[in-house]
This record gives C-alpha cells, sequence and structure tokens, in this order.
C-alpha cells in the first residue's frame, strides 16, 4: 500500500489517517491508499465538536494522546483534496484554502464538515466561495434555467443544508418539487432522511393536487355543475374522459399514488387537452361559448387552483446543523 504524508502542523500530536479515498489531487496511484496528515489537536478540538469529543481521555484516541503525547485517528472515504481544504481552514491556513472552487469540491467540503462539524471554521471562506459561484447559482437554480440538472439541484440542496443557506434551498427545492419525477432518492450524497422524505412528500402533493382538481371537474360535470344542459355537460364530461386516458394520467400515480411524472409535465399534459365542438345550445347561440368550452374549465378549475410551489424552508426542519457531538458519541 502506497503511503503519502501531508504536513498541517510539523510540531502536531494527531496523526489523520485518510484511508480509501475516492480520488487523489497529488498522486493518480494513491486511489485506495494510505494519506497520513499531521496536524494539531489543540487546533482540531478548537475547531470540532467531532475531535473535541473523540479526543477525550473516555476514547481510546484520547487516551492515547494523554498517555503517549501523540495518537492516531482513522478516517474514510472523504474526498482528499476536500478534506486538506477543511483540514487547512481549521489550522488557520487561510493562504492555503483556494478562493475559488467547483459546485463538486464545494459539496465534498460540505460533506467533511458535516461529518466532523466544523462548520464555524469555514464560514468566511464559505462567503467567499459562494461569490464566486454567483453565476453557477444564477444559471442551475432559477426555475426557468436551460442548464436545469436534478443532479445539480440535489448538490445544491446538500450544500445549503450544511451551510444554512435559506435562499439556496429553498430554490433548489422549489425545482426539484416541480421537475423531478419518481422518487427522489439521491444515491452518492448524504442528504438526511427526513429532508428526502419531506421533498419527496412535497412534490408529490403538488402533483396530486392537479389530479384533485382533476376529479373534482369531472364530478362536477357528471353531477351538472358546469354546462349549460345534458348534451353540453355530456360532450365535455366524454371529452375530460377521453383526454384523461389518452395521457395515461388515471395510471400515472401507480398503485402507491405517487406520481410518476413531473408536476410540470403533468402541467404540459393537461394545458395540451383537445376541446371539443360546441354542443346543439351553443352553435345556436343560445349560451356562451366561452362557458361551454372544455378550456374553459380546465383553466378555471384546474390550473387556476393548482398548487404553488415555493420550494422548502430550512427553518421548517428542527434537525438542521448544530456542533454538538452528544448524538455520535453520547453524553
Amino acid at each position: 500500500m502506497d503511503v503519502s504524508t501531508h504536513v498541517l502542523d510539523p510540531e502536531g500530536d494527531v496523526i489523520i489517517v485518510l484511508k480509501k479515498c475516492p480520488e487523489d489531487l497529488f498522486s493518480s496511484s494513491t486511489t485506495g491508499s494510505e494519506y497520513r496528515i499531521q496536524a494539531s489537536s489543540k487546533h482540531l478540538t478548537l475547531a470540532s465538536a467531532y475531535f473535541k469529543s473523540i479526543l477525550d481521555s473516555k476514547w481510546a484516541e484520547g487516551r492515547s494522546l494523554q498517555d503517549k503525547g501523540t495518537t492516531e485517528i482513522n478516517a474514510s472515504d472523504f474526498d482528499l483534496e476536500a478534506f486538506i481544504i477543511v483540514m487547512n481552514a481549521v489550522h488557520g491556513r487561510q493562504n492555503k484554502v483556494p478562493r475559488v472552487i467547483s459546485v463538486d469540491i464545494f459539496s465534498k467540503i460540505a460533506t467533511v464538515v458535516d461529518y466532523y462539524m466544523c462548520h464555524n471554521v469555514v464560514d468566511m471562506c464559505k462567503e467567499v466561495w459562494l461569490h464566486h459561484l454567483k453565476k453557477d447559482l444564477e444559471t442551475s437554480i432559477i426555475w426557468d434555467s436551460p442548464n436545469y440538472s436534478i443532479n445539480h439541484l440535489t448538490i445544491w440542496v446538500w450544500i445549503s443544508w450544511v451551510f444554512g443557506l435559506d435562499e439556496e434551498f429553498r430554490c433548489a427545492t422549489h425545482n426539484i418539487a416541480k421537475r423531478h419525477s419518481g422518487i427522489f432518492a439521491p444515491p452518492d450524497i448524504p442528504i438526511p432522511g427526513v429532508v428526502i422524505e419531506t421533498i419527496n412528500n412535497y412534490t408529490w402533493a403538488c402533483a396530486d393536487g392537479l389530479r384533485t382538481s382533476l376529479d373534482k371537474l369531472l364530478q362536477d360535470l357528471r353531477d351538472g355543475k358546469h354546462g349549460c344542459g345534458f348534451d353540453c355537460q355530456s360532450i365535455l364530461y366524454g371529452a375530460l374522459s377521453l383526454e384523461i386516458h389518452r395521457n395515461s394520467l388515471s395510471v400515472i400515480w401507480g398503485n402507491d399514488c405517487r406520481p410518476q411524472v413531473s408536476f410540470e409535465s403533468l402541467l404540459r399534459q393537461i394545458e395540451s387537452f383537445k376541446s371539443p365542438g360546441r354542443c346543439q345550445s351553443c352553435r345556436y347561440g343560445y349560451h356562451s361559448t366561452e362557458h361551454c368550452g372544455l378550456k374553459h374549465y380546465i383553466d378555471s378549475e384546474v390550473l387556476k387552483a393548482a398548487p404553488i410551489i415555493r420550494g422548502l424552508e430550512l427553518s421548517s426542519f428542527s434537525c438542521r446543523g448544530g456542533d454538538d457531538a452528544e448524538s455520535l458519541f453520547g453524553k
């Protein structure tokens, strides 16, 4: 196994052993290798609730530090570049922290910061990174962006969750609720289960609002609440039933009532419903054509009643962030 070393503090008394790095910025041959980082326990415990707890004397790492004056802490599966950036910030080596990073590295930094609970040490860096990523935010989060990508928005959900970015979280979840189809279940980003569940429930509720409005319109036509008479109601009821069938909307939700298409796609399908010709009463001018057209009822009873997707608020989650290590290590 190849072993590489990085020194954060030449007098450091902690060796962080980083294993199985998915990517290595420094060498193309160190994937799956061991990377040893010499660090200062003083800096680590001041910056991170995780390190403060694990270096306590009740844990093996802390006892070793107390007895021998040095200790090793294992870490694994973190991106090496992101890990070194965070550790440089922890040790006050701001000249080693880049001012410009990619969204991908920002996401990986968020993973390190979240795991080690060291949010405060990257607060100033975060603002600088966000400033340089402003263009990315404008092109990928705004709801009508041509550069829209579910994967990209998922990354921003994670970044905004970890760093408490209210507007970015709202915009990203807005886009996902509007454009994602099926079950939202990102495999490679550690977004908390409660956030994923809430996004899914919100997405399904928005789509279900359209279905509820369609069902109500169909029922109202059947019960004679719309249309100028029997002929008109029959034509409209039949046309709406036919359009629902032709667009497979009766099976879109599946057996578990979860839509298999996005809210946006569902909205476009409903907007494309064909309106039949006028009934006999309308053709001879006995009633207003406008009020006997299917399009009129689709617009007034379904589209105008469609849920307004605003995105989720970070403040609605009581479990976000924090530097409390008790959840990991106990009291």
